[in-house]
């Protein structure tokens, strides 16, 4: 995994054994902008949408606020969605990036 810059946006870049850039993972997106990453509301869902590099969308990572157990504990709930017949190997990196991520945005 590598990371990348995608025009206002952070993001990375799933490369394979020969450092082909496979997949995409975009920069954080919450509701209509893209950089409110202190955006506290319950409802808040922060998504990472995942493509491939003919830019289809084929997934993505979400966090979701759900209540205030948020600002209580150090527990995160995050999703992931990707394709049933997805290789083992992207199943395995694409959760992986997944703690990235948390750790990059959202551990303070």
């Amino acid at each position: 995994m590598t990371h990348a810059f995608m025009c206002y946006q952070v993001g990375y870049n799933i490369v394979d054994e020969h450092g082909e850039t496979v997949m995409k993972i975009g920069g954080p997106i919450c509701g209509d902008c893209t950089c409110c990453m202190q955006c506290y509301e319950p409802c808040c869902v922060r998504e990472f949408p995942i493509y491939l590099n003919n830019g289809q969308q084929i997934g993505k990572i979400k966090k979701k606020v759900s209540d205030l157990k948020e600002f209580t504990t150090n527990a995160d709930n995050f999703g992931i969605t990707f394709p049933m017949d997805l290789d083992i190997r992207w199943k395995a990196l694409l959760l992986s990036a997944t703690f990235l991520i948390d750790f990059m945005y959202f551990e303070i």
